[in-house]
């Protein structure tokens, strides 16, 4: 969701340009929603960060913290010590 938010944004910086040059208002205003789409998803992807039933409802591992589906599970270190995480 944060790359659909990133390129709607770039979308929309095409079309701010497009109306900038050829004074179209309609292009302006295609520029301003994208942007609000995609500010949209941003608020929608901090939700499913915070909120473990909504991040599951979303395509999400229930009980995997966000990170975990990116970085993949923590290998247990020897029997007492603190295992790092980066």
């Amino acid at each position: 969701m944060i790359f659909g938010s990133l390129g709607l944004l770039v979308v929309g910086g095409g079309f701010l340009a497009a109306g900038i040059t050829k004074s179209s208002t309609g292009f302006l205003a295609v520029a301003f929603v994208c942007t609000i789409v995609a500010g949209l998803l941003l608020l929608l992807a901090y939700a499913a960060a915070r909120n473990p039933a909504l991040g599951s409802a979303l395509g999400a591992p229930a009980g995997a913290p966000a990170s975990a589906a990116v970085t993949g599970p923590v290998a247990p270190g020897p029997p007492g010590t603190t295992p790092v995480v980066m």
